[in-house]
């Protein structure tokens, strides 16, 4: 199992914004092909540790769907993901950035089970295949309360695709979700 991340971001100048940039990301981890047997060698890549600097790909794709945040926050498991997003910085100490994020599998699914594994529990039958996992946009938020303490909010709209067709046909509906929170640094 292996896996790729590559960042880049490039300053923009702006005379309304203390700071402001803007980057593109991408990451590839390995997966399970649909004609793979069930037992042998396991193709997914997933992370040994948690990732020091909590990186995540969405505000829900990651959180939420593949259950990330705390234990497998950087996790790629036949996951391969396409991200653009900004940098603006209207005061000293606070920070705004919007994302857009394009998610595929690495590696073909069967419509309506997921990326790795099957969410549906045998319930999605179908033998047609699928890279199309959706996409996301955030807002995230940070801001300076005291010299240790920073406030957040954060903002995610994720719009699942192929690979989360519900069993029972149609489409399947789309997460929104709304942080405000803190974080106390040390």
């Amino acid at each position: 199992a292996h896996a790729l991340f590559a960042s880049a971001r490039v300053p923009l100048k702006s005379s309304h914004f203390a700071h402001l940039a803007a980057g593109v990301e991408y990451a590839r981890g390995s997966g399970n092909k649909v004609t793979d047997p069930a037992t042998g060698d396991v193709k997914d890549f997933n992370a040994l540790f948690t990732c020091r600097d909590r990186k995540k790909f969405g505000n829900i794709f990651t959180e939420d769907i593949r259950a990330g945040f705390f234990l497998w926050e950087s996790n790629l498991a036949n996951l391969t993901v396409y991200k653009a997003f900004l940098e603006a910085s209207p005061a000293k100490r606070v920070t705004i950035t919007p994302s857009f994020m394009l998610l595929r599998t690495t590696e073909d699914v069967y419509r309506g089970r997921g990326v790795v594994g099957d969410w549906s529990r045998g319930q999605a039958t179908s033998t047609a295949t699928t890279k199309d996992v959706g996409w996301e946009f955030d807002l995230n938020a940070t801001f300076m309360i005291l010299d240790r303490l920073e406030g957040f909010l954060n903002f995610g709209y994720f719009k699942p695709k192929d690979a989360y067709l519900p069993p029972s046909g149609g489409q399947a509906r789309s997460a929104q979700e709304f942080i405000l929170g803190t974080e106390l640094k040390y």
